[in-house]
């Protein structure tokens, strides 16, 4: 990269050492990025901010490789998924993430992994209070709570 020391940002428009950008290769040869690193973190950020789903799809899908969870779902049939309901409760989500009341995708049968017909979007709190309860618990559960609510 000595060719380049000095290369102007596409985004900011300032000229900047060639430090101040990522570097990618092409064909075996080094190249500094087109935007600076602050540049490119800011439009990491945008492009985050304007497309949730695709960013919610492609980190549940390395997250699932990453620990050998199957994961066949294309992003069209993941997208199909959100309705923006939580397919449980019916309860409206805020988007999808770790906060209470946003979704996440759930696995029907976690045996199977993420494929078609085995997902859906569920509320945080229901993923959280199912997440490793059995079905005598929950049940136990509500039993309790319908002869104390009567």
């Amino acid at each position: 990269m000595e060719r380049y020391p000095l290369k102007k940002c596409k985004g900011c428009g300032e000229v900047k050492p060639t430090t101040e950008f990522h570097t990618h290769k092409v064909k075996g040869k080094v190249y500094p990025a087109t935007y600076c690193k602050p540049c490119n973190v800011e439009r990491n950020r945008q492009w985050r901010k304007k497309n949730p789903l695709k960013r919610s799809y492609h980190h549940k899908k390395s997250h699932a490789k990453e620990r050998g969870i199957a994961f066949t779902l294309t992003f069209e049939e993941f997208s199909e998924l959100w309705t923006g309901n939580c397919a449980i409760s019916g309860v409206k989500l805020s988007g999808i993430g770790n906060k209470v009341d946003s979704g996440q995708l759930d696995r029907i049968n976690p045996q199977l992994g993420y494929v078609t017909g085995n997902v859906h979007f569920i509320s945080f709190r229901l993923n959280r209070i199912k997440s490793d309860a059995t079905l005598d618990e929950l049940k136990s559960i509500v039993k309790y709570l319908e002869e104390v609510l009567k």
